[in-house]
């Protein structure tokens, strides 16, 4: 498997997050969501895409049962390892992991009853492709089912979003490709997708003001494009020293005697073909 830059640098980032991913509610609250909204049923055949260590596709064999089967598709090798220990851990017979970018994995058209994505929908470069991709591979009348997160949600995107235009740096905000309910509404909708719902759920809450700080390393060290993967990476060791005291001070600003409001809205998408 041959992986541009950017998909290289997502690949590497997950397998280096394998053996803490799943440590923590927050990640198994986010599947949990999806897979409740989704109402996956026996005897259905899933896809579930960008399936990291396995927390969608686990229970949805689970619940579609012995006539039915599912696959998970991610890029990261040791997140797969992860999942595939776990399924054997669980005697999963009807589970199929692969390592594949689902961008130009060969499946056949109309094959599947539900397509899945956790929360990684803003990871791909180019989402109108991702999902009309999802659409051909769905029977009709078959469902897709995926959440991102509000344009307001994770401060320290937010945060380094606003101090990036001080050092010239193109940094949007990761929730802004899909954005608000409604344009995502029209997206699905344009493509073919009906019947489409968009459900709410506040998974914010106070963090701790050190606990945002300490996180400056691991988003400028998040992939952001094919033409710009680590863009404050380019200043000098001076301007970057600057760049993380502007982010301290910034989040200073907001600091109450609760800690510093993180607001995680998960949006999560349910539309039929």
């Amino acid at each position: 498997m041959i992986l541009n830059s950017y998909k290289q640098a997502i690949a590497n980032l997950y397998n280096q997050r394998n053996d803490n991913y799943d440590q923590g509610d927050f990640h198994h609250k986010v599947a949990q969501l999806l897979i409740n909204y989704v109402q996956i049923e026996p005897k259905q055949r899933v896809l579930d895409i960008a399936t990291g260590t396995g927390l969608v596709a686990i229970e949805a064999a689970q619940k579609v049962g012995s006539d039915g089967f599912v696959i998970g598709v991610d890029l990261a090798e040791l997140m797969l390892a992860k999942a595939q220990e776990k399924s054997q851990i669980m005697s999963l017979n009807n589970l199929e992991f692969i390592q594949a970018d689902i961008e130009v994995l060969d499946l056949p058209k109309n094959s599947f009853d539900v397509i899945l994505c956790c929360a990684a929908m803003v990871i791909f470069t180019d989402i109108s492709t991702v999902l009309n991709r999802c659409y051909q591979l769905l029977q009709p009348g078959g469902k897709l089912g995926f959440n991102y997160w509000s344009e307001t949600s994770f401060l320290e995107g937010i945060i380094l979003a606003k101090i990036a235009s001080k050092y010239n740096i193109n940094f949007p905000h990761w929730h802004q490709k899909i954005g608000s309910e409604e344009t995502c509404y029209k997206y699905l909708e344009n493509i073919g997708f009906k019947e489409i719902k968009i459900y709410r759920d506040q998974l914010g809450s106070y963090v701790n003001l050190d606990t945002v700080k300490n996180k400056w390393e691991m988003i400028i060290n998040f992939p952001v494009s094919n033409y710009n993967l680590f863009p404050f990476q380019q200043l000098s060791t001076d301007t970057l020293k600057q760049a993380e005291q502007d982010y301290y001070q910034e989040l200073e600003k907001l600091a109450t005697l609760k800690g510093v409001w993180n607001d995680i809205i998960a949006l999560t998408v349910i539309a039929k073909k």
